[in-house]
């Protein structure tokens, strides 16, 4: 059995993060909008960080399945996502954005959890 990935700082990845962050312009929007707009820009960081997601799951969900030495990549389900809706920048100005947190394990096509493809 080969050892996990590592990632850049050499300790291996058992999730990944994707910040989905909207323009400064639209988080001005947001803060300094009325109820109606601010809700508004709200609906829409959600759907584009669900966009994000998707075109994400679209492209990279795969998962890798050996048989008789050969590997091959197999279809999955999706990503399972932790997401966390921040509003402010560390400084406290507006800025909305998502972590989104992706483990290191999917769901195959076939019930099954696995760890991602390359």
């Amino acid at each position: 059995m080969r050892p996990p990935r590592r990632g850049w700082s050499g300790a291996s990845q058992a999730v990944r993060l994707v910040v989905r962050i909207a323009p400064k312009s639209v988080s001005l929007l947001w803060a300094f909008g009325t109820d109606e707009t601010s809700s508004a820009v709200s609906i829409a960081q959600a759907e584009a960080t669900s966009r994000t997601l998707e075109f994400l799951e679209e492209r990279a969900a795969v998962a890798r399945q050996q048989t008789n030495g050969v590997r091959r990549r197999v279809a999955t389900r999706g990503f399972a996502v932790a997401a966390f809706v921040h509003r402010t920048s560390r400084d406290g100005d507006p800025q909305l954005h998502a972590h989104c947190l992706i483990p290191n394990v999917i769901q195959r096509a076939v019930p099954m959890m696995s760890g991602p493809g390359p």
